[in-house]
């Protein structure tokens, strides 16, 4: 009795037992149908999505952008005067430049109808002494728009190092140094130099296929208008020199930098997924961080084919929509970007190009749009002797071909003339009008317009300022 007791116990057990393979077999074969299914899946999905962007753009891959950069001559090629330039400028105080620039000349460029003070001119002749053997080098810029840098590859001892292309901030700098110097000596011919070199110091990074030498032109191009500004507010320029500088800003306008941007981005972001999934376990950039956080929650390489083929895809449509008018573009943008929040998988490796557009890539394009407005104003100014009403009235008097439209609502930008000349604004990231508002101490904050200044000329080349009091910092 004892013992078919136990006999059948045994039997009870290798029948569970077998029910339980059988159970672990079956999910395990599942899993494995599954994973297969997903990595097919996504394979063809990347595959099919790699030759959808062939076929819209042939040419998009970064080795195809790199070998598509134009070829030029060496005399012709201002880049290697910007590299040589660079090893001439004196350095070896970096602190005292730096507290010269931020803080002697922190407001230079906000109070543009005052001339310079003497701690501001202190502050500029310490950086024309660092620039005392540059600044000449620099200068035949002005004359040489092409450039081309030579071909990068990061040392393996010096991974971080920055590209060629980043020395054209310094070239920049330079050139509003040796502005300013000219703007406050009254070297009409300086002056104008100057201001050519640092508009050619943007135009010409075109030929550079990468995003931090696309982001450089944006911040430089956005940054040189400043300059302009202080040289209508301190002088009364030529209607020729003002002329001059429309055509170049207009010219500059009418490139499709914004889709090249983004193609870059598209290109540098795809080979980079590449890299990661290659080698997930060591980050080196934003991409490879974010895909390793995807392979802690999707552990399929076919799921991470899948995000990249929706990579893909939702960089080719936000290239469609940086294509289109600025009337049409906002929508889609903000259509697009809700998509991308929607989309955990996604997010991490797209929502950085919509907050990059917006801050800088349309604000670049509003502040240029402004300086060329504000440069056909002032032409006008000096024709009739008084300021257009209208925008409309500029297009009448062939002073610009049509009404200047706001990059961040599509809408025609706002001009208004006040007691002492004339501003004209775009209304900026938060799109809302705040009437000209502009708080230079947070000028990318809501409430803050993007404001361009003209003076009538008896308020232009105002006495300097008393230099700022500094307040003792609190034991």
């Amino acid at each position: 009795m004892n013992e078919k007791v136990v006999e059948n116990t045994n039997v009870h057990r290798r029948s569970r037992r077998r029910w339980v393979i059988r159970i672990v077999a079956v999910v395990v074969l599942l899993i494995g149908i599954h994973a297969l299914w997903t990595f097919l899946s996504g394979r063809a999905a990347l595959q099919e999505a790699i030759q959808e962007t062939d076929a819209l753009d042939p040419r998009w891959r970064l080795e195809h952008l790199m070998a598509d950069r134009a070829k030029m001559p060496a005399e012709e090629n201002s880049a290697l005067i910007i590299l040589v330039a660079f090893q001439l400028e004196d350095r070896s105080d970096s602190k005292k430049l730096a507290e010269a620039e931020i803080t002697g000349l922190d407001d230079v460029w906000e109070r543009d109808q005052y001339r310079l003070n003497e701690v501001q001119k202190k502050a500029l002749d310490v950086l024309l002494r660092a620039q005392e053997k540059s600044l000449p080098e620099y200068r035949k810029i002005a004359k040489m728009p092409k450039r081309r840098y030579p071909d990068f590859v990061p040392r393996e001892n010096a991974p971080h190092e920055l590209p060629p292309s980043v020395r054209a901030r310094e070239a920049f700098r330079a050139l509003r140094i040796g502005f300013l110097d000219c703007l406050e000596r009254g070297d009409h011919a300086g002056e104008i130099q100057d201001i050519h070199g640092m508009i050619n110091v943007a135009s010409s990074l075109g030929e550079e296929q990468t995003s931090l030498a696309t982001s450089m032109r944006y911040f430089i191009r956005q940054s040189a208008p400043f300059s302009i500004r202080r040289w209508i507010a301190q002088e009364q320029p030529k209607e020729a020199d003002l002329g001059d500088f429309q055509k170049l800003l207009e010219f500059e306008l009418q490139l499709p930098l914004l889709v090249k941007w983004v193609r870059i981005n598209r290109a540098d972001g795809f080979e980079n997924f590449e890299q990661a999934i290659a080698n997930v376990n060591r980050p080196k950039n934003n991409i490879d961080r974010a895909i390793r956080f995807a392979h802690q929650r999707i552990w399929d390489v076919g799921q991470v084919a899948r995000i990249k083929a929706e990579y893909l895809r939702i960089m080719n449509q936000i290239i469609d929509v940086c294509s289109m008018s600025p009337s049409d573009r906002l929508g889609e943008l903000t259509r697009l970007e809700q998509t991308v929040a929607a989309n955990p998988e996604l997010k991490p490796f797209v929502a950085f190009i919509f907050n990059r557009i917006k801050d800088t890539c349309l604000r670049s394009d509003a502040v240029v749009t402004c300086a060329i407005t504000a440069l056909a104003a002032e032409r006008f100014r000096i024709q009739q002797q008084r300021w257009p009403a209208s925008l409309d009235e500029f297009v009448a008097a062939d002073f610009l071909k049509s009404v200047p439209i706001d990059p961040y609502d599509g809408n025609a930008l706002r001009w208004k003339i006040t007691d002492r000349g004339a501003i004209v604004y775009s209304i900026g990231k938060d799109g809302t009008d705040d009437e000209g508002a502009y708080d230079p101490s947070k000028p990318t904050e809501p409430g803050n317009d993007i404001v361009f200044r003209l003076y009538d000329p008896a308020h232009r080349r105002q006495p300097p300022l008393p230099p700022k009091v500094v307040e003792p910092e609190n034991p």
